[in-house]
């Protein structure tokens, strides 16, 4: 009769967190993959959740852990991808073509952060779209919140000079 309680008073803390913290990591995630992938990584999330219940914290810092589960599960997203595309690009016997230039605002921001690695790119969405303070987002990255601040700076200023780069190549 206790694993039955047990059990559901696990679903119901899951549930909840489902509820509370599944529309922010849609967000995250729907920024930083495919509209066709989101729902799977979304689902990747919570069943790390599930897996992991016994040994959570399930307060606050709950959202942090899944916005950290969430940057890993993008990232084997991002690793499936690569690996997908190497071999239908093998196959095919072409090379992969680069994204197409824009002259609008949004999209020269999109190509800065196309030309930005990965871990520039990273640190300023958990900064800017996703809000986070340092603390937080030095918590999903798994760094110091000294690590984090000094990477924050590094890539808005890498942001910046790539910016006026594309800027000057757009208006001449």
């Amino acid at each position: 009769m206790r694993d039955s309680t047990n059990h559901q008073h696990d679903e119901a803390m899951f549930r909840r967190a489902y509820e509370r913290y599944g529309p922010r990591l849609r967000q995250y995630i729907a920024r930083r993959v495919a509209a066709d992938d989101v729902d799977d990584v979304l689902e990747d999330v919570f069943v790390v959740l599930w897996r992991k219940r016994t040994s959570v914290q399930w307060d606050k810092s709950l959202e942090w852990w899944l916005l950290r589960v969430a940057y890993r599960c993008v990232g084997g997203t991002y690793r499936s991808k690569r690996r997908r595309d190497a071999l239908t690009a093998r196959i095919a016997g072409v090379r992969q073509l680069g994204e197409d230039e824009s002259e609008t605002a949004s999209e020269l921001v999109w190509g800065v952060l196309l030309r930005l690695e990965k871990k520039d790119r990273e640190v300023l969405q958990l900064s800017v779209w996703d809000e986070l303070s340092a603390r937080e987002g030095a918590y999903v990255l798994g760094v110091s919140q000294a690590a984090y601040e000094k990477r924050l700076g590094r890539a808005k200023q890498r942001f910046r000079e790539t910016f006026d780069q594309l800027s000057e190549m757009t208006d001449a």
